[in-house]
């Protein structure tokens, strides 16, 4: 499933461009936020896969662009580095610096031609991200925002209502946040879901003995079991 991030202070507009993705082929999970600090929380609480971003998110302020603010944002992030975003705005001055600095992939006028926003968001869909060899998870819990190199995940564990992200050097400890969080986060690398409460990264695998139903990590990290149903899974993805 991909997940599209609408930053958009009009209400309607915002109901026309879900009403626009509803309607494409592709599986899409919608989120909206409506300015500058709900925007960036969300980017940090999901997975974006294309973000449609106004530029001016508060209409009574003539001088207001937090929508470029909220794209800056994002540019910072690793794992939005290179995500389209289509940016809708009148002014062509801060469409230009939005292409030009932002490097935004498109555009679009409102009032929205359905047919002109269907193509725009769905080749956005299908736009390869130009990843670089590091990347990151930006995952914020209880007010601080922890960055973790994704190469160095050994393995995501949920246990008591805890989910703790263990890495080659250290353990992050979050509540509130579930393994599907996570597992939608890590979704194009190598990791596996083993069972109902863990997440494997394949790169940290010493042995796998599906008869005994354990996956074994490089030490000194602990074996991890393989539940039933991820049984076939596990096999398909860790043994070929």
């Amino acid at each position: 499933m991909k997940e599209i991030l609408i930053v958009e202070d009009n209400k309607e507009a915002v109901e026309a461009l879900k009403k626009i993705i509803n309607e494409l082929e592709e599986d899409v999970e919608v989120h909206a936020a409506d300015d500058c600090t709900s925007a960036k929380q969300a980017a940090l609480d999901n997975a974006i896969d294309v973000f449609i971003v106004d530029v001016i998110l508060n209409q009574t302020n003539p001088n207001d662009a937090s929508g470029l603010d909220f794209i800056q944002f994002i540019r910072g992030l690793k794992r939005y580095e290179f995500s389209p975003v289509i940016i809708t705005t009148t002014v062509t001055d801060l469409k230009v610096y939005a292409y030009d600095v932002l490097g935004c992939c498109k555009y679009l006028e409102k009032p929205y031609d359905h047919d002109k926003a269907y193509q725009t968001i769905e080749k956005a869909l299908r736009m390869p991200l130009n990843y670089q060899e590091d990347q990151y998870l930006h995952i914020r819990s209880e007010g601080i925002v922890n960055i973790i190199k994704t190469s160095e995940i050994v393995c995501a564990l949920y246990e008591n209502r805890r989910l703790t992200i263990y890495t080659v050097n250290r353990a992050v400890q979050m509540y509130y946040k579930s393994l599907s969080f996570i597992q939608k986060q890590l979704q194009g690398h190598n990791f596996i879901r083993c069972n109902g409460s863990a997440i494997v990264n394949t790169d940290y695998v010493e042995a796998v003995d599906i008869k005994a139903g354990m996956i074994y990590l490089k030490k000194p990290f602990d074996p991890v079991k393989i539940g039933r149903a991820y049984r076939k899974k596990v096999v398909d993805s860790i043994l070929g």
